[in-house]
């Protein structure tokens, strides 16, 4: 038994992208260079201040600290969850209620989730060209296959994406 047959067979198709990955997050360690490419803020634009302040609000009130660094229920917690529907999607003309939300880390664990669904071996998906290159390594892993769509002003070009 070779070494390569330790892992899932999966892991040859995310080699590419991983060494792509790899190098975009290496970038992040020159404090000369301002990185574009992985989509990670700058860190003036982190709200480091403002987050404690938050932290420690929710650490100490009640028992809402214990709550806060213990695994909760898996949509997240109801209030986040009816403030979410309240103040951001209920202005915005979407009809729903915080037991049909869900919490998510971001955007890869949205695409994740999405894809144990929907996606199977061998569908394709149309990403826009460039994309998001941890959609990409995404979608490899549940192995379907990429394709790049020229984009403009108004969304896809249709005549890329008929060929």
């Amino acid at each position: 038994m070779d070494s390569s047959s330790k892992f899932a067979q999966r892991i040859h198709t995310m080699a590419g992208s991983a060494e792509v990955v790899r190098g975009l997050f290496n970038s992040l360690a020159d404090p000369e260079l301002i990185s574009l490419s992985i989509g990670a803020p700058a860190k003036e634009a982190l709200p480091v201040e403002i987050v404690r302040e938050i932290a420690n609000e929710v650490l100490t009130r009640d028992s809402r600290g214990v709550e806060s660094l213990q695994y909760g229920p898996l949509l997240g917690v109801k209030d986040l969850r009816e403030i979410i529907v309240d103040e951001l999607l209920a202005p915005k003309g979407v009809k729903t209620d915080a037991d049909h939300t869900m919490i998510t880390t971001g955007g890869l664990e949205t695409i994740s989730l999405t894809c144990q669904i929907y996606i199977n071996p061998g569908d394709v998906v149309l990403v826009e060209r460039p994309t998001f290159v941890h959609a990409v390594e995404t979608f490899e892993m549940f192995e379907a296959k990429c394709i790049g769509v020229e984009m403009d002003e108004d969304g896809m070009c249709m005549d890329d994406l008929e060929n």
